[in-house]
């Protein structure tokens, strides 16, 4: 099993064993009525957080969950539909980043012949999740305004962010897409959340890397932040050894980040 499913896996089991509520299922804003007749932002987002404290009630949803908030907005009326879902990791594909960059001309100076995968900064991640996508052909949304399917502007956005944010960097799975992705030990995401809590500072505490030149096939190790003394520290299996400098981090390969959110 592979890091990512082992903690999506304990996640959504801790949850469901410390969860409060007796009903387990998972809901969003299109659970509870049809979508095309709440157009109004603040009544949809009512009816979520409604059934967002009815359904999640453990330490586990209070620390580890967010809310992602999605818009479709009809191009020729303009009419906006909103709903929210939950979400308890946030994963960017790598090679479809670099590739959108690249279209939009923002990676000039890389050559497609070029045997090394130009870098990505973190922060161009989450830019990338808040974009806005012409959604078209098969994929048109319904307009009840219009009362036809009409092309339509969409945009997926993080309403909240949990205070541990796990973001997960999705290098393929037949090839390993190697790019060096340049993340902050510190990490400001204030300008990315549309509730604005009094503290979206986070600190980095984690990263989950693949040790390439191992052996062992599908062979991770983690790089974790101790507490106390404020030292990273590599994890090897049974092996544990002081990590020098956070250079250290194989930012070519680094697979899963773990942030919380500053004190």
């Amino acid at each position: 099993m592979e890091p990512k499913d082992l903690i999506i896996f304990l996640l959504d089991r801790l949850h469901k064993e410390l969860n409060l509520s007796k009903s387990q299922s998972i809901i969003n804003s299109n659970n509870s009525e049809d979508i095309s007749t709440q157009l109004d932002k603040n009544k949809m987002l009512n009816i979520f957080i409604d059934e967002f404290k009815e359904h999640y009630k453990s330490i586990i949803s209070d620390l580890f969950y967010g809310v992602h908030a999605i818009a479709n907005k009809c191009s020729k009326c303009f009419n906006t539909k909103y709903n929210f879902q939950v979400y308890n990791f946030i994963e960017f594909h790598l090679e479809a980043i670099n590739q959108f960059y690249f279209e939009n001309g923002k990676r000039n100076n890389y050559s497609m012949y070029n045997n090394k995968n130009p870098d990505i900064d973190l922060y161009e991640c989450f830019d990338y999740l808040n974009r806005i996508d012409l959604i078209n052909g098969n994929n048109k949304i319904f307009c009840n305004i219009c009362n036809y399917a009409f092309e339509s502007y969409y945009q997926s956005s993080l309403f909240s962010i949990p205070n541990y944010l796990i973001i997960i960097l999705d290098r393929g799975k037949i090839d390993l897409y190697q790019c060096n992705v340049n993340f902050p030990e510190t990490l400001y995401l204030y300008s990315y959340a549309e509730f604005k809590s009094s503290n979206l500072q986070y600190e980095l505490y984690s990263v989950i890397c693949p040790l390439v030149e191992s052996s062992k096939k599908d062979h991770f190790v983690a790089y974790c932040k101790n507490r106390l003394d404020k030292k990273w520290y590599l994890y090897d299996d049974d092996l544990v050894s002081l990590s020098q400098n956070p250079s250290d981090f194989k930012k070519d390969t680094a697979n899963i980040l773990f942030y919380k959110i500053t004190c």
